[in-house]
C-alpha cells in the first residue's frame, strides 16, 4: 500500500508526522511509507506528501493548511499506532486517486 509508481519507477508514498509521534512512524516505515518528520516551528512546504500525522497537541494547524489545503490531516490523539496506519491507508488512496 505503501508504493507507488512514479516515472516507471516505485517509490513510498510519503507521509509527514509530528516529531513526538515516533512510534507512528515506525509503524508507517515497517509498511512501506516514507514517514518524514512535521516540525511546526519551521513551517516549511514538504513536498510529494500524501497527509499529515499530528499529536493533537498543538491546536493550531492553520500552517499546515493552508500550504496545502487538500491535503487530510490525521489527528492520532487517542488512537493506537495501528489505528493512525489505517487511517493513513485509508486518506492515501483518496489522494492518490486525484493524483493520477
Amino acid at each position: 500500500m505503501g508504493d507507488t509508481f512514479r516515472g516507471g519507477h516505485k517509490s513510498m508514498i510519503k507521509i509527514a508526522v509530528e516529531k513526538t509521534l515516533s512510534p507512528v512512524k515506525d509503524v508507517l516505515q515497517k509498511n512501506n511509507f516514507e514517514a518524514v518528520d512535521l516540525d511546526f516551528t519551521q513551517q516549511t512546504f514538504i513536498p510529494d506528501v500524501y497527509c499529515y500525522v499530528i499529536s493533537g497537541q498543538d491546536k493550531d494547524v492553520m500552517g499546515i493548511a493552508d500550504k496545502q489545503a487538500d491535503l487530510p490531516v490525521i489527528n492520532a490523539h487517542g488512537l493506537t499506532e495501528q489505528e493512525v496506519l489505517e487511517q493513513v491507508k485509508q486518506r492515501v488512496s483518496i489522494v492518490a486517486s486525484t493524483r493520477k
